[in-house]
């Protein structure tokens, strides 16, 4: 039987709050782990020609977040506004930023459309881009984070 280790599923119940999500689903050749917030039942997890495993996520899960020993200079950078975000100026056109590039202050990240508005995001510092966490054309509210930044 293929298993999951707890702290790991707390881990990702910890990202799925801190992303401000309703509802996600992993699913591999080795198991699936579906977590629902409006659902009764917040977490499946099965094993394929297994049973079913139930777990209710009543915790503060969301209090405590996931934050390496090596991420002090890191900056995360988060959407000043509620709208569409877009990595490139046009779908044919590269990105503004990919992982690995060095930015400086006043570089654009990328847009987030509102209301028919493109508003550029701008970097606040400089560094080397590290991660993207939102996806090219993705809802996004205030405050969701967009891209992780290593301060140079």
């Amino acid at each position: 039987m293929s298993k999951i280790n707890i702290d790991e599923v707390k881990k990702i119940i910890e990202l799925f709050e801190s992303f401000n999500i309703n509802k996600f689903k992993i699913k591999n050749n080795k198991f699936e782990l579906e977590v629902d917030k409006n659902s009764v039942q917040n977490v499946s997890y099965s094993v394929p020609n297994q049973q079913q495993v139930e777990i209710s996520n009543n915790s503060t899960a969301s209090e405590t977040k996931i934050e390496p020993a090596d991420e002090k200079d890191v900056k995360i950078i988060e959407s000043p506004i509620p709208g569409t975000f877009y990595r490139a100026p046009s779908p044919e056109d590269d990105p503004f930023v990919n992982v690995g590039d060095d930015i400086k202050v006043g570089d654009v990240l990328g847009i987030v459309e509102a209301m028919k508005v493109m508003n550029k995001i701008e970097s606040e510092v400089s560094g080397k881009v590290t991660e993207i966490l939102c996806e090219d054309s993705e809802p996004v509210e205030y405050g969701t984070k967009l891209l992780k930044i290593k301060l140079s």
